[in-house]
């Protein structure tokens, strides 16, 4: 078997992924998903998870600043959310190996939510189901998310978040939403989630070391992280036996990054090669129930 690349993002057109990166490709990729294919083409990466990112407030506040009938903008934030998770359905249907985590927000009517969810893992291979708590200006304790997590954690869909602070320039705010501490209730409030707080919550490394070793229902990817010069290969190799071997998973978050070069970067970390194989493919096998 390959790697499983843990969080990639995919979008269904060239302007889309360009306009996602701020109009140029920072890697290389313009992230639509038949680059995905051609990546597990070269036999090194198997299976990727597509991440269904959901800012329905940046939405919101988009159509308002246009000028948008009140009373039309929330029926439209539903129909974007749905046709989004329709998309990256339907990808994971129709593409070998790539996997849909479809997106679900707080702000948005929490009975459709749930149906939404239900209806998805019926009718489609989803095992994860994205949030984005820092995208909607919430934390991850928002009254929002509670039918989710519960959904979720009845379903035995692991829930990823973003973790840490937000890339420059994504967002404006003065509030890191989804600093580990914001999501210790909800570790304690649903100790059967499995929950994975994305980029090693990254600036706050170490305060998400401190919460992995309270809860074991906590788990972390190293999308973003694993090129950052700031981590350097000690680092990274000392942190993911400090947070748990058995609870890290590798990702890229593709098309910002090469994963290839992700994985190159993982290797040098001086894992011995049972560690690197539990982190780079079987632990995302067994957390996602992936073939």
């Amino acid at each position: 078997m390959a790697v499983v690349d843990a969080h990639i993002h995919a979008f269904s057109s060239e302007r889309a992924g360009l306009i996602a990166q701020g109009g140029l490709p920072r890697a290389g990729f313009v992230g639509v998903v038949e680059e995905v294919d051609r990546i597990h083409g070269r036999g090194r990466i198997g299976q990727s998870i597509v991440m269904a990112a959901a800012p329905v407030e940046l939405w919101r506040r988009a159509f308002r600043q246009r000028g948008g009938d009140e009373d039309e903008i929330e029926p439209r934030l539903w129909s974007l959310l749905v046709e989004q998770n329709e998309w990256v359905c339907q990808a994971g249907d129709s593409h070998d190996g790539v996997v849909p985590a479809i997106g679900a927000d707080a702000t948005l009517p929490s009975q459709a939510m749930v149906a939404e969810i239900r209806e998805r893992v019926a009718r489609h291979r989803v095992r994860a189901v994205k949030i984005h708590p820092a995208l909607n200006f919430v934390y991850p304790t928002h009254p929002g998310y509670g039918p989710i997590y519960e959904t979720a954690q009845d379903a035995g869909l692991v829930v990823v978040s973003h973790g840490g602070a937000a890339a420059p320039g994504l967002y404006d705010s003065e509030i890191d939403y989804c600093e580990p501490a914001n999501f210790r209730q909800v570790l304690e409030q649903y100790p059967e989630l499995k929950l994975v707080v994305a980029h090693l919550a990254f600036p706050y490394v170490d305060d998400l070391l401190a919460l992995a070793a309270a809860h074991a229902n906590l788990y972390t990817d190293l999308s973003f992280v694993v090129f950052l010069e700031e981590m350097g290969p000690e680092r990274l190799r000392d942190t993911i036996r400090s947070f748990g071997v058995e609870r890290v998973l590798f990702g890229s978050d593709f098309p910002y990054f090469d994963p290839e070069d992700g994985l190159d970067r993982l290797a040098a970390a001086g894992l011995g090669d049972a560690e690197l194989e539990m982190v780079s493919e079987s632990n995302a096998r067994e957390l996602y129930g992936l073939g």
